[in-house]
C-alpha cells in the first residue's frame, strides 16, 4: 500500500492556480495579436493619406488688371482693377497620383467647379478665365483661378482650403492685395 506520506508530497497544481494560469496566457495572447494587428491597419492608413499632396508654389491676389498665371503672364479677363475678386494660386501636384480637385473653400465660402467661363464663387485649374479643369497630373504645376464670392479689399486675410477626392484638403493663408513667387 502507499503510503499517506508519499501521497501527500505527490500533490499537483491546485484548480485555483491553473485556472489564473490559463486566464494569464490567454491575456498575453490577445494583446499580442491585437498589438500585431493594430500595427497593420496603421500602416495602411498611413500609406493611403501620403497619395495626395499639394505644395503652393505662390499666389497673385493684387489689385491689378489682369493678374498673372504660374508662368508670369497675364490670365485674360481676370480683372482685378476696381476690387479683388480674382486670385491665383500656383499649385503643384507632389503626389503620387493625378489629383481631382472637388471644392475650394475661401475664408469658409464654397467655391464650386466650373469647365468654362468663372462666376462668382467657381473656379478652375487652368491659365484662362474662359476654360478650365479639375485635375492635376503628378509633378506638374498650374494655375488654380479662383472668383470670389465678393470683392475683398486688399491687406484683408483669406484662408484658402482646397479639398481633393477623398476628403484631404489643403490649407493655405494668404493675404489680398500681395503677389507671392
Amino acid at each position: 500500500m502507499i503510503s499517506q506520506t508519499y501521497r501527500l508530497r505527490r500533490r499537483g497544481v491546485s484548480p485555483i492556480i491553473a485556472t489564473l494560469m490559463l486566464v494569464a496566457i490567454a491575456v498575453v495572447g490577445g494583446v499580442v495579436v491585437y498589438t500585431y494587428f493594430s500595427n497593420i491597419s496603421n500602416k495602411a492608413q498611413v500609406q493611403q493619406a501620403t497619395l495626395h499632396a499639394m505644395q503652393l508654389l505662390g499666389y497673385d491676389a493684387r489689385q491689378i488688371n489682369p493678374i498673372t498665371n504660374h508662368l508670369g503672364a497675364g490670365i485674360s479677363g481676370a480683372n482685378n482693377a476696381a476690387s479683388i475678386t480674382y486670385i491665383a494660386l500656383y499649385i503643384k501636384n507632389s503626389g503620387a497620383q493625378q489629383m481631382e480637385i472637388n471644392r475650394v473653400y475661401v475664408n469658409g465660402a464654397a467655391l464650386t467647379f466650373n469647365s468654362g467661363a468663372l462666376t462668382a464663387g467657381q473656379f478652375h485649374i487652368g491659365s484662362s478665365t474662359a476654360s478650365g479643369v479639375n485635375t492635376l497630373n503628378t509633378g506638374s504645376t498650374d494655375t488654380l483661378l479662383l472668383r470670389l464670392s465678393s470683392a475683398v479689399t486688399s491687406g484683408t486675410n483669406l484662408t484658402v482650403v482646397v479639398e481633393v477626392t477623398g476628403g484631404q484638403q489643403f490649407k493655405y493663408d494668404i493675404a489680398a492685395g500681395n503677389r507671392v513667387f
